[in-house]
């Protein structure tokens, strides 16, 4: 063939090539826009069903968010509660952010009680997205980004902590920003989730910001600590953050102290076996592993032999590790990494020792361990997920044309767990 002929032949291909590159990309860029809007609408499912269950007594709440509103009532009326101690107590400790926003809300027109039941709703949707967000981030496509996010979503929905509308309810959302800021290399988001979250629930905000420090450490580095400008940049935003946070905290006085002592508590019937805010075994003794409020796993594992959870919840921890041993070993081609869900849980286990050591002057144990298993299932679902589709089965389905049926039909069944998973929601 003569070179005039050639160039003719490579001309006519050109706009076929480009044609095909451009169709590459829109349909990779529509794949990802599929699965977050599926991530979207399965966290307005939640809210939908969370809704449902929440107005289906008016006027309920649980114990925990009455006794949290309860002083707010002296914003209509500021001689209401005069001299009750325990609507003292309880607007001593109600973070700033968080009586900010219920504020806010009032000043709004929308009542304190009424506020605590729609604020769920409205987490629901940001939780699914930034599990989604962060997973992509470390490396996961998004379909199985799309199925992680779900178990999370499902996480938040059936336990009490996002539906409660206290405090707590904010920390799963302001953790997956931290995260997502800290995978991404976004100094300004991550500050502002560390600033929120020390502002609505501090006892997490120091075990972020322990994960904030620990992304200085470099093994291949000099004294195993990287001082790369983004890095340090990334730390020092988020350290004043977090004193920017905590310090409403330190600079209040409160006439309920100093904090009980474990001796003092013994004497106290609450603190009893049976009693509202017991730490105390039948015998006296106090339960690190399992009890509600001082065991590193709560009251997860009650219905459970130990050793049995335990093992369960070494197989799920399995996951951080992977993703961090990873990160020290460069692979040819991209893959999912990150040392983040590693350093959360030593951040939350640290806290929880410091706690336990310290009872009672960093509140509880157990209030530093809530994120192990948000963390354990960002980290270990994508790496199941993906050794299940590196299996010769799914990589038939995935060649030729049952591919866009098997991707549809997934989602599918994807969306009917989703309700079903949703009607389980935690109502309190």
């Amino acid at each position: 063939m003569s070179g005039e002929a050639a160039d003719r032949l490579r001309a006519a291909a050109a706009p076929e090539r480009l044609a095909e590159f451009v169709l590459r990309r829109l349909r990779a860029r529509d794949e990802s826009g599929f699965w977050l809007c599926l991530v979207l609408l399965f966290g307005a499912v939640g809210s939908v069903a969370y809704l449902a269950s929440a107005f289906a007594e008016a006027g309920s709440v649980q114990d925990d968010t009455r006794m949290f509103l309860a002083w707010m009532g002296r914003w209509d009326d500021p001689a209401a509660l005069q001299g009750d101690l325990m609507a003292d107590y309880w607007q001593s400790v109600s973070p700033w952010l968080f009586s900010a926003l219920f504020r806010l809300a009032w000043l709004a027109g929308i009542e304190p009680v009424l506020f605590a039941k729609l604020l769920p709703a409205a987490l629901f949707p940001l939780i699914a997205w930034y599990a989604y967000r962060f997973v992509r981030a470390i490396g996961a496509d998004p379909a199985i980004a799309f199925a992680t996010s779900l178990f999370a979503l499902h996480e938040c929905l059936y336990k009490d902590f996002v539906v409660s509308g206290t405090p707590r309810a904010f920390w799963p959302l302001l953790i997956l920003v931290v995260l997502d800021g800290l995978a991404r290399r976004r100094p300004l988001q991550t500050a502002l989730g560390q600033l929120a979250l020390c502002g609505t629930y501090p006892q997490l905000g120091l075990v972020t910001a322990t994960v904030v420090g620990l992304t200085l450490f470099e093994p291949g580095a000099r004294f195993l600590v990287s001082l790369e400008r983004r890095r340090v940049l990334m730390v020092a935003a988020a350290a004043a953050a977090t004193i920017a946070g905590i310090l409403p905290f330190l600079l209040a006085s409160s006439p309920f102290e100093p904090t009980v002592t474990l001796a003092e508590a013994r004497t106290i019937p609450t603190f009893a076996h049976g009693g509202r805010g017991a730490i105390f075994e039948p015998d006296g003794s106090l339960d690190f592993v399992c009890q509600r409020r001082l065991g590193f796993f709560a009251n997860a594992c009650t219905d459970f032999p130990v050793l049995a959870f335990l093992g369960y919840f070494a197989a799920l921890a399995a996951g951080p590790v992977v993703l961090f041993l990873r990160t020290l070993r460069p692979a040819a081609a991209p893959r999912t990494a990150s040392r983040l869900p590693l350093y959360l849980l030593l951040a939350c286990t640290l806290w929880f020792a410091l706690s336990a050591l310290l009872l009672f002057r960093l509140h509880l144990p157990s209030r530093y361990t809530f994120p192990v298993y948000l963390a354990a299932q960002l980290a270990t679902v994508p790496l199941l997920l993906e050794w299940l589709r590196a299996r010769r089965w799914p990589g038939r389905l995935s060649a030729g044309r049952g591919r866009r049926a098997a991707v549809l039909g997934g989602a599918a069944l994807a969306a009917v767990l989703a309700l079903l998973l949703a009607t389980d929601v935690k109502r309190g």
